[in-house]
């Protein structure tokens, strides 16, 4: 086998038959070719163009694979037996848009839901302000001025001992108080409603004012009221002058 070419850092490490084909360089002995400076410069550069040809190695590996996933789309869409413009979906969303393309375009459901949420939020609120009067009758207090109370808390209405009229069990309305830990503390309307700093000085006008007689409400010519108070309407009749009619017997004043 022949030997191999080498740098050597001592003249006598050289093997005899070869001296003649070495020189000294920087304090090595390096082989002489022909056109070539430095076996090291040689040996360099060639690390260098190896470290290229790899990277370009990589590089095109790279790109083969993405040629490939290419290729396989361009076989799936030449074998596919769908129009152009359409596109495969699953059968459960296909069988959805059958039960929902009926009921409108998109946009119509778009805004049949927002309808159905605006609607659903004023039922709950009409739901809230009957159930907060039914609340306010149990305590014996003004509907008007109880719906108009802030920060109102949750209400139950159960069946109490005492017994109305009719012998059925009176409701009493329980207030559920938020306490620590998500707690829920419940007390009798009245009783909280009394030990409220919040509420405390708004109890005088939920006293119900119970008035002497029964009247009743005046109509217009349509049969609705005339939306003139019905207080204000007394009020200014007892005001007007009495007009004394000459055909009545008149008494006499005391002399």
């Amino acid at each position: 086998m022949p030997q191999k070419l080498k740098t050597y850092t001592d003249e006598s490490q050289i093997p005899t038959e070869l001296k003649d084909f070495y020189a000294e360089r920087n304090g090595k002995y390096e082989p002489q070719v022909d056109g070539v400076d430095s076996i090291s410069g040689v040996l360099a550069k060639n690390t260098e163009l190896l470290g290229k040809v790899s990277g370009h190695a990589t590089e095109i590996a790279g790109k083969d694979a993405e040629i490939q996933r290419l290729s396989g789309q361009l076989a799936t869409a030449s074998n596919s037996t769908l129009p152009r413009g359409h596109v495969a979906v699953p059968t459960a969303k296909a069988a959805l848009l059958e039960q929902y393309e009926p009921l409108g375009t998109p946009e119509e459901l778009k805004t049949m839901k927002g309808e159905h949420g605006t609607l659903k939020t004023r039922t709950e609120a009409i739901e809230r302000e009957k159930h907060l009067r039914a609340v306010a009758r149990a305590s014996d207090y003004d509907e008007e001025a109880f719906i108009r109370l802030p920060d109102l808390p949750e209400f139950d209405l159960r069946d109490s001992d005492e017994k109305d009229a009719q012998g059925n069990p009176k409701k009493q309305a329980i207030a559920k108080l938020k306490g620590e830990n998500n707690t829920t503390i419940e007390k009798p309307v009245k009783q909280w409603l009394e030990a409220s700093e919040q509420h405390k000085p708004l109890l005088p006008a939920l006293v119900v004012k119970k008035q002497e007689g029964t009247y009743l409400p005046e109509h217009g010519a349509g049969g609705g009221g005339s939306g003139e108070d019905l207080l204000e309407k007394r009020l200014k009749t007892q005001q007007q002058p009495i007009t004394i009619n000459p055909l009545m017997p008149q008494q006499k004043a005391a002399a």
